[in-house]
């Protein structure tokens, strides 16, 4: 996901708290989150482990959002609903032995949360 400049600009402002044209990093992860990324703790862990205190700029903060590869995608709207389901109904899922007609309300309440 590439933020345009203008969006990258006005998040980076938000966190660069004595506006001095840099954030610590440990904001990174936050400031990263509130573009709409999307870093596991292992991702943070590697971008910022020793450096919570050290500055970034802008264009350092560009090169960690925008880096190669991206960033790990945010849950998808099927597998949302795939997990309330397991949720809710979790003996759809683990009773090997359902009847056609349990199944049938099943995907029909699939239907019904895609809508």
């Amino acid at each position: 996901m590439n933020l345009n400049l203008i969006d990258a600009r006005e998040a980076f402002n938000l966190f660069d708290k004595l506006h001095e044209g840099k954030v610590e990093g440990k904001d990174i992860p936050n400031l990263l989150r509130s573009v709409g990324q999307n870093p596991t703790e292992s991702d943070i862990k590697a971008l910022i482990e020793g450096k919570e205190k050290t500055k970034f700029s802008f264009e350092e903060y560009l090169a960690i959002q925008n880096r190669p590869g991206g960033w790990k995608a945010q849950g998808t709207h099927q597998s949302v609903n795939f997990f309330f389901l397991l949720f809710f109904f979790p003996t759809l899922f683990l009773n090997d032995n359902f009847s056609n007609s349990l199944w049938m309300d099943l995907k029909s309440l699939i239907v019904m949360v895609k809508v």
